[in-house]
């Protein structure tokens, strides 16, 4: 895909967003996050002098015609188009840089800049059980997730914490705005999927072993906890939901 110029710039709206590292250094991570950020607003994405910008007319070809508004008919997330719209018209600089093998974070709370790693990326979709989308921890989702940790995203942390500066994690609920944001996407996203998006229940993994697990529902919370601190052989439902991390 030729991301510069191949529809008229006059149908998007560009901020600040830079894409410029992916551009040069990781066109695939490009193509695969716009494909993804697409599936879950509905907008339409394009690439110009570095900058990624969105436009809400959709069906576009290259005579860049179309009809306004989003795609209703790709079924997608409300919050996550709320979202994404407003990190792109952020009047606030955002760098996005490639990081492959190395992890998805935001390296400085005070800078707005993003590590993207798809190959954790792909791990965490690997993990994602038989019975849930493994959209539900897209590239997509880990860009907007790691967004909320930048200045223009509000800079949340990915846990609350207690008077006594204890991390409150989701075995008491005590998550904060920042996932309540990405569960919320998940329960929007999941009308309209075959596959059960859920929702996060911890930010910290429960270890069994080698293994790390994240539930994504009450019930697999439960049974992680029970077999945990019962000492019992691990062994999980076949209707349990979660993310299993080697």
């Amino acid at each position: 895909m030729d991301f510069e110029k191949t529809i008229s710039e006059l149908y998007y709206k560009y901020g600040s967003f830079n894409v410029r590292d992916l551009v040069n250094n990781n066109p695939d991570l490009l193509n695969a996050l716009i494909d993804d950020l697409k599936r879950l607003t509905g907008l339409s994405f394009n690439v110009a002098n570095g900058l990624l910008g969105y436009s809400r007319v959709r069906h576009l070809g290259s005579t860049g015609l179309g009809s306004i508004g989003y795609n209703r008919r790709s079924y997608s997330s409300s919050y996550a188009r709320k979202l994404v719209v407003e990190m792109l018209d952020n009047i606030r600089t955002t760098t996005v840089v490639s990081n492959t093998g190395s992890g998805n974070y935001v390296p400085n709370a005070n800078l707005d800049e993003i590590n993207l790693d798809e190959v954790e990326g792909e791990v965490l979709q690997n993990g994602v059980s038989s019975n849930l989308n493994p959209n539900t921890f897209s590239m997509g989702m880990i860009l907007l997730h790691e967004w909320g940790h930048t200045i223009s995203g509000g800079q949340y942390e990915d846990v609350d914490y207690d008077n006594n500066g204890n991390a409150i994690d989701g075995k008491n609920e005590g998550f904060n705005e920042l996932a309540h944001d990405y569960n919320r996407i998940r329960r929007q996203m999941g009308r309209y999927s075959l596959q059960s998006w859920r929702r996060r229940k911890t930010y910290n993994l429960d270890t069994m072993g080698q293994t790390g697990y994240m539930a994504m529902n009450r019930t697999s919370r439960r049974r992680i906890l029970k077999t945990y601190y019962r000492h019992r052989p691990f062994r999980l439902p076949s209707h349990s939901k979660f993310i299993k991390i080697p």
